[in-house]
């Protein structure tokens, strides 16, 4: 089959078929709880950043903003 050949139309599925998953809705009083559930969970420590770690960031930042400066006048020095 090339790009050249004629669109067939697929026969076996009726024209009128809805393509469409039904999907049903969970009772309201469980979609609230299931809601108020997740708004009550907290996150796991490891997904808290601390403040050593906040510092680490900041100071590696701080690092290659530097360096760039640094190796921005060398460069320019030539």
């Amino acid at each position: 089959m090339s790009y050249s050949d004629p669109v067939k139309t697929i026969d076996h599925i009726p024209q009128d078929f809805d393509m469409k998953r039904i999907t049903r809705k969970r009772p309201l009083e469980q979609r609230r709880a299931a809601k108020q559930a997740r708004q009550n969970v907290e996150p796991f420590s490891c997904e808290r950043p601390s403040l050593i770690w906040k510092v680490v960031v900041l100071a590696g930042a701080l690092a290659i903003v530097a360096a760039a400066i640094f190796q921005g006048v060398l460069n320019g020095s030539n």
